[in-house]
């Protein structure tokens, strides 16, 4: 009869076996413990085979009580055997029972690993479904990013930007403080030939000289201009010969030191060296100073130069100096004076200004031009050693310039200023030590009084000014209209104001007493715009000294040339003038 044990632990095999399926692990599992199970099938047969021989035994120890010695060992033997077997079967009983236990516990673990697999897949469509909800906004996030970065990038290369422009420029301010000290050096040189011992011009301030004469320190006042605004042409003239003040585009000048502006901030003789070019009566716009007393002079109530009456008229005036500005640098602009020059040295300051009026930033033919030419003092300072100072090697160097204009350069009015006698400057300060000592180094053959070297003197002036005045008179520069050359004779009787004590007011003069100071220039630069105003034919060589300012108007608009003097005469213009000033 089989074992109902055996029996039922068979039954429970097979239904595992039915529930686990293809279970991976638990068929493993069912592997082991079907191999435990045949065991014990093995084991009940060897039981069963026991008792039928433990049968045939005791039937034989029945039958034959002789063996019963034999049969009881076999009986002990085979009851051992029986123990043995039990003992395997209840080994194998437990492990199936472990196995069991171990079998539930591997549910479980499916069961729950499954739950949590079902979790994780409900978790994992609810993140999908909040990406897909999030997508627009992750990608203006991206997008937002991308943007971010190139602003990122831009601001960087910015900063590079700026940094190498910090760079340069303090690259620049070296450059420029190596050039200043240069300067300081080449005018301690240059001033040598006054004060060999370096003591009057770095100890003595001229004002405290002045001062020590009994004149006053001179702080400028304003100009007073009270001209009403005259608005420039409705269209762009095609005349020279009739250009208002607000239809000049840009403003230049040639020249030498007077033009540079030599000394005209400074209160020593050797900044007498330095070119003042922003108080340049011809072509300076503005001094870049914050001083209170000197002040910014970029205003012609302030400071009276051509650059800013014209200013005035049209506030995008382009070309003026401003600052101190060595030639060729940014401040200089079209201010190409260099100081020591004399008439052949305007042939590369012309090439130069043409070169400058070719840039992108001026339209060369389209924009109206002013330019000033004040040359000879040197010439003339010079006239018993420098053969090219000749009368005749002057004109021709001006011709040769003039000429050399009119052909690069179109649309151009040329103010040229006629020689001032520079022998009435040269005696200047006489009873000064620094003034006569600079005028010694600057002009030592006016110093000279032989007649033969005054005679001479005389005739050089006199030839200077008639052969400009020739030149122009022949009609060599009014061919055309858009180019034309106006003598303008202001400088020819220039002298400083007198004090009440009847000596000259020497604040109109730079600490050497031959040079311009601010005031100076201011007066240079009123007498000029005047002198454009007034018919040719019809205009002063004087400066006046009354503060007088000739204003355009729309009876009288245009700036005077041969062309358009009729009827434009001195009186005239003085009495509109003064009829504005009466109105006010």
């Amino acid at each position: 009869m089989e074992n109902p044990i055996v029996a039922s632990l068979e039954q429970d095999l097979l239904e595992i076996e039915r529930e686990c399926g293809s279970n991976g692990d638990l068929t493993v599992f069912m592997r082991e413990y079907r191999s435990l199970f045949d065991q014990l099938r093995k084991t009940e047969d060897s039981v069963k085979r026991i008792n039928a021989n433990n049968r045939e035994l005791q039937a034989e120890i029945l039958s034959n009580d002789a063996k019963l010695p034999f049969a009881n060992r076999i009986m002990t033997n085979s009851e051992n055997n029986i123990n043995e077997l039990k003992h395997n079967v209840e080994n194998a009983l437990t492990e199936v029972l472990k196995a069991q236990s171990v079998e539930k516990e591997k549910k479980m673990e499916v069961k729950t690993l499954q739950k949590q697999i079902q979790d994780l897949g409900v978790q994992l469509d609810a993140n999908i479904e909040g990406v897909h909800k999030k997508q627009p906004s992750l990608d203006k996030l991206l997008l937002e990013k991308s943007e971010l970065a190139g602003s990122v990038n831009e601001e960087l290369e910015q900063v590079a930007r700026l940094r190498d422009a910090i760079q340069g420029a303090i690259e620049e301010h070296d450059k420029l403080e190596e050039e200043r000290e240069n300067l300081h050096l080449e005018a301690e040189k240059k001033i040598a030939c006054i004060d060999p011992n370096f003591k009057l011009f770095t100890e003595l301030d001229f004002w405290d000289i002045v001062k020590s004469d009994g004149r006053d320190v001179y702080i400028d006042e304003p100009n007073n201009f009270n001209c009403p605004h005259l608005p420039p042409s409705k269209e762009v003239p095609s005349s020279v010969h009739a250009l208002r003040p607000g239809d000049i585009k840009v403003i230049a000048a040639l020249g030498d030191s007077l033009s540079a502006a030599n000394g005209a901030g400074g209160d020593r003789l050797y900044e007498v060296y330095y070119n003042y070019r922003g108080l340049s009566f011809s072509a300076g716009g503005s001094l870049d100073t914050s001083d209170p007393v000197v002040g910014d002079a970029n205003d012609v109530n302030e400071h009276f130069s051509l650059p800013n009456v014209f200013k005035f008229y049209n506030p995008g005036l382009l070309g003026w100096s401003h600052g101190v500005a060595d030639p060729g640098a940014s401040g200089a602009q079209l201010n190409m004076a260099v100081a020591g020059s004399k008439a052949y040295d305007l042939h590369s300051q012309a090439k130069n200004l043409i070169e400058a009026l070719s840039l992108n930033h001026f339209q060369m033919n389209k924009d109206w031009k002013l330019l000033n030419i004040f040359i000879g003092g040197n010439n003339l300072c010079q006239f018993c050693t420098d053969p090219r100072s000749k009368p005749e090697e002057f004109v021709k160097d001006i011709q040769g310039v003039l000429d050399k204009l009119k052909e690069n350069v179109p649309r151009m009015f040329v103010n040229l200023l006629t020689i001032m006698d520079v022998d009435q400057v040269a005696r200047l300060g006489a009873d000064i030590k620094t003034c006569q000592m600079a005028h010694v180094c600057f002009c030592e053959c006016m110093l000279s009084d032989t007649p033969a070297n005054k005679t001479k003197y005389q005739s050089y002036l006199k030839q200077y000014r008639s052969g400009l005045k020739d030149l122009v008179n022949s009609g060599r520069y009014d061919t055309s209209d858009d180019f034309t050359v106006v003598v303008q004779p202001t400088m020819e009787d220039v002298s400083p104001p007198l004090q009440s004590d009847g000596t000259p007011d020497l604040s109109y003069m730079a600490p050497d007493c031959f040079h311009f100071s601010q005031r100076g220039h201011n007066m240079a630069g009123r007498a000029l715009w005047n002198s454009m105003l007034q018919p040719v034919g019809s205009k002063s060589p004087t400066w006046d000294k009354t503060g007088l300012v000739l204003c355009p108007s729309e009876e009288q608009p245009f700036l005077a040339t041969s062309k358009n003097s009729g009827g434009n005469s001195k009186e005239d213009q003085e009495d509109v003038f003064r009829r504005l000033v009466d109105g006010i």
